[in-house]
Order: structure tokens, then C-alpha cells, then sequence
């Protein structure tokens, strides 16, 4: 999994391309329980969209971080596997 890859790798800068609420909700996850040290950034591969700075998603919404997975996970991922 690439965000299991990016906690092993340990950058100190990472640019996730990716136009995915799992991988959001992913990354903030691990930047939040501090498996991922480094600055995390995601930006869509739709031209026009902004960048998304993980690491200050995760500060300004610690009061939830704790549930987020889970409450991710319960109300029904927003993509599958095929």
C-alpha cells in the first residue's frame, strides 16, 4: 500500500497524486497517529484542483482524528476494489 510505503520510506516531503476521499481520510490517519513524520500534500490529477496540506487537515481536526478510520469505514468508504 502506498501509505504504508510512505511511513517506511520517511521522507521529509511527500506529494500524493491521488482525487480519492480513502486516501484522504488514509493519510490523515497515519500523519495523525505519527506513522508518516514527514509533510504530507495531496493534490488531484484533475488540472485546476488546489493542493491539500494533510498535515495541517489533521491539526485543525484533532478533536475527530481519533474516530476518523473508523467513522470512514462504518459510513461506507466512497470507492471499492474491484
Amino acid at each position: 500500500m502506498i501509505i504504508r510505503q510512505i511511513a517506511y520510506v520517511g521522507a521529509s516531503e511527500v506529494l500524493v497524486v491521488a482525487d480519492d476521499t480513502d486516501v484522504f481520510v488514509l493519510l490523515c490517519h497515519f500523519v495523525f497517529e505519527s506513522d508518516i513524520t514527514g509533510h504530507v500534500m495531496m493534490v488531484s490529477p484533475v488540472k485546476g484542483r488546489s493542493f491539500i496540506d494533510i498535515n495541517v487537515s489533521a491539526e485543525k481536526n484533532h478533536d475527530v482524528m481519533g474516530n476518523l478510520l473508523a467513522a470512514h469505514g462504518v459510513t461506507g468508504c466512497d470507492t471499492f476494489a474491484t
